[in-house]
């Protein structure tokens, strides 16, 4: 790179790189000790960058399994082909879940997240797994080449000088980063595809200037506006915890949002529609309404289970189409009131011996279980505004409404 060459220290670099391969001649075939072009090894570099950042924004620790997971790299032995996969596992305590891939491959048979046409391979993949089972998908390339000085047509270069000279990262990359995005399908098949999968993708390069002037730069400022942009990331001996400190506080943002719609506020759909998130209630979806005597709370919230009669009879619950999907649980003894979340993903069977095992003291002898996700309210709503459908004599009956009902 003619850029890279006028940088100080370039020329220092190349002498002893001189000396390095005279001295590997003196060695008849020791040559093949394993050198990489030094964009392979930036590449390289950015991926370790970004695992020990992710550990450390989620507070997670590579000596303990419980914690990271991942598999002996390949990719960093010299005397190996480097071009093999790698995926590190961070297992958080909410149950959410980050997985990091070097060189993952999307293609035509790679499964529900799939390309329709040619294979795709990002050097490096973000995925965020939230606990309930959400998947936001990040894809990132390290590019060791910036775009020449020199060449920045007339409103690059206006706004090159009124930042105060922060460098710039190729074009070509950044379109990249586009196509990437739209190639990039989920959907049960490559013929059926349900949604773009990516949620943004971004440039890693090797630039200078400081935090304040890249701020000002058009490949940054983008990042807000449509999720696609470029970060500098460059290796800095003499301050480490300088290093990337504005992609620190960008991979911050994502892996520590709260919710699933934080991530995707921010993400630009297609025209005319719009990202739904599974955590934000819909009018339709159903909720449960069920009774619990004081004493019977604490067991509730320890074994995360709310059950009701299976069979007819006194207390039984009038099933309704698509129970077996519902999401929501309101939770009411007197004036208290509480709605919460469930797992949504069906009740199960319990006989009265499985629920006494648990601590529960049932009366009748089968029931239907509903697992309780967590016990946080679900926010925008006030189940105190709810007037009951069930009074009185009968207002221990369990029975099913809607989120629209609840408005």
């Amino acid at each position: 790179s003619m850029v890279l060459q006028k940088r100080n220290g370039y020329a220092q670099v190349y002498k002893y790189w001189l000396l390095l391969q005279k001295g590997i001649e003196l060695f008849e075939g020791a040559n093949a000790i394993g050198v990489r072009p030094i964009w392979e090894l930036y590449e390289l570099w950015c991926f370790l960058k970004m695992r020990q950042m992710t550990a450390d924004i989620l507070g997670l620790h590579f000596d303990n399994p419980e914690e990271i997971t991942e598999n002996p790299m390949p990719m960093v032995k010299p005397f190996e082909d480097n071009n093999q996969e790698h995926t590190v596992y961070y297992h958080c305590a909410d149950g959410s879940m980050a997985r990091l891939h070097y060189q993952h491959t999307y293609s035509r048979k790679t499964g529900e997240v799939h390309t329709a046409t040619t294979e795709n391979r990002p050097d490096i993949v973000l995925t965020v797994v939230k606990p309930d089972g959400f998947e936001l998908t990040y894809l990132f390339d390290a590019k060791y080449r910036l775009l020449d000085d020199n060449k920045l047509n007339r409103e690059d270069r206006e706004e090159y000088d009124a930042s105060g000279g922060a460098d710039t990262p190729p074009a070509d990359a950044i379109n990249q980063m586009h196509r990437y995005r739209d190639a990039i399908y989920y959907g049960s098949d490559r013929f059926t595809h349900a949604a773009k999968e990516i949620i943004g993708g971004y440039i890693l390069f090797p630039g200078r200037g400081d935090n304040e002037s890249v701020r000002k730069r058009f490949f940054y400022q983008s990042i807000e506006t449509v999720n696609i942009g470029a970060f500098p990331l460059l290796p800095d001996a003499s301050d480490p915890s300088n290093e990337g400190t504005l992609l620190f506080e960008f991979l911050t943002k994502i892996l520590t949002a709260p919710s699933v719609n934080d991530h995707l506020r921010d993400a630009i759909p297609q025209k005319g529609l719009q990202y739904v998130s599974t955590e934000q209630p819909t009018p339709q979806d159903l909720v449960l309404v069920g009774y619990y005597k004081t004493e019977q709370l604490p067991i509730i919230k320890e074994q995360r289970l709310y059950y009701v009669p299976a069979a007819l009879g006194k207390g039984s619950i009038n099933l309704v189409s698509g129970f077996e999907k519902t999401k929501y649980l309101l939770l009411h003894h007197d004036k208290e009131r509480v709605l919460i979340r469930l797992k949504g993903d069906g009740p199960k069977f319990y006989p009265k011996t499985a629920l006494e095992n648990m601590g529960f003291a049932p009366s009748g002898d089968y029931y239907l279980g509903f697992e309780i996700k967590d016990f946080s309210p679900v926010p925008g709503i006030d189940p105190n505004a709810y007037e009951l459908e069930r009074k009185g004599k009968y207002v221990a009956s369990p029975y099913f409404t809607t989120i629209d009902k609840l408005i």
